[in-house]
């Protein structure tokens, strides 16, 4: 077999033959893990440790580049040079290197990790390009998530599955595709299933899913279908933040100008569906959406209503520093609604304490 060569990397450590004569492969990674291991001990500090690392990657890519896959220990300096080379920023070098150990792979599992890997890199290298540098690159990042992805039933970490189809949905938001990441979430949702409580309690609540999955119902104009994930982040026995806080997301996503739609959903959900610790803030949305659609009767209901509520309140931050934050708001707007519906001297009063 012909032995590699890789193209425009920088090679910083030109001695390495002097150091190790013809080194052998388990050997060298054994000296490295002594050597981090060693910097460690003493107290090296981030930079030291970064500065090593980024040595030891020079010498493990001159190595390789003498180096046949076949030999023993090619594989283990392969991945960790591709793994210094992505933690280091060289993307470039972690691809060429996570390509050459995929076609290398012994076991299924192997497989799917590094072409995850390699999704994941071209990702990494795709988001740091310009945009308008971007559009030749969609193909090839598509093509490296949808090969991972026909390996997925591979025998591997839920977790690990989760976090890598959350990227690829993640891309195909970012092109405008809400079809198609929708059936990538509702692939996590069939592994988070599969998986039971320790994956969907202590990894990725369901509630956070169910908002992936309602925004591309939204995006799609399937509403209807919308309205029932909603209903079943509610239903949920336990959420990330209030219910009433993903209603708001949901009537921002219907409708982003917070316009007639986005109160109509608002005040819905109000009168059918109990108070939570997120309602105040809530209720306040809906208090500026009629205010800022100059609806000053409706406005001034919804703020004085929310007086009494603990939103209202100013912190102990916001008095010390001079800012009223939300409460301040409430009161300022408050008193320009009833100005505006003729009543003075109601508004003067509230006014004194903005």
């Amino acid at each position: 077999m012909s032995r590699l060569a890789f193209t425009g990397i920088a090679i910083l450590c030109c001695d390495v033959f002097t150091a190790y004569g013809d080194p052998d492969l388990p050997g060298v990674f054994h000296s490295y893990l002594m050597e981090i291991h060693q910097a460690k001990n003493r107290g090296a500090d981030r930079n030291e440790i970064a500065r090593l690392n980024s040595d030891w990657k020079d010498r493990f890519m001159e190595i390789l580049s003498t180096k046949s896959p076949q030999e023993a220990g090619w594989v283990q300096i392969a991945s960790e040079a591709m793994a210094l080379s992505s933690a280091l920023g060289d993307t470039k070098a972690a691809l060429e290197l996570n390509k050459l150990l995929l076609d290398r792979a012994a076991t299924d599992s192997e497989r799917f990790s590094l072409a995850m890997n390699l999704a994941e890199t071209q990702y990494a290298m795709w988001l740091s390009k310009a945009p308008e540098a971007r559009v030749n690159d969609v193909r090839q990042v598509v093509d490296a998530f949808e090969y991972a992805q026909k390996l997925i039933n591979v025998n591997y970490a839920a977790t690990g599955k989760i976090s890598f189809l959350l990227k690829y949905a993640a891309f195909l938001g970012q092109q405008k595709d809400p079809e198609k990441a929708l059936q990538i979430y509702n692939n996590c949702e069939t592994i988070l299933l599969a998986n039971g409580a320790s994956v969907s309690e202590a990894w990725l609540a369901k509630d956070n899913l169910f908002e992936f999955e309602m925004k591309c119902l939204v995006d799609l104009k399937r509403n209807d279908e919308a309205i029932v994930m909603l209903q079943r982040i509610a239903s949920l026995p336990h959420t990330q933040i209030p219910v009433s806080q993903y209603v708001n997301r949901y009537a921002s996503y219907v409708d982003p100008q917070s316009g007639a739609k986005f109160r109509a959903i608002i005040s819905d959900w109000l009168v059918k569906h109990p108070s939570d610790k997120g309602t105040p803030a809530l209720e306040n949305s809906l208090a500026e959406s009629f205010f800022n659609a100059q609806d000053y009767a409706e406005a001034a209901t919804w703020y004085s209503k929310l007086l009494s509520e603990p939103i209202a309140q100013p912190t102990k931050d916001d008095l010390t520093s001079g800012r009223g934050g939300i409460a301040s708001n409430i009161l300022h707007n408050l008193a320009i609604c009833l100005r505006q519906l003729g009543d003075k001297e109601q508004a003067e009063s509230i006014a004194e304490f903005v």
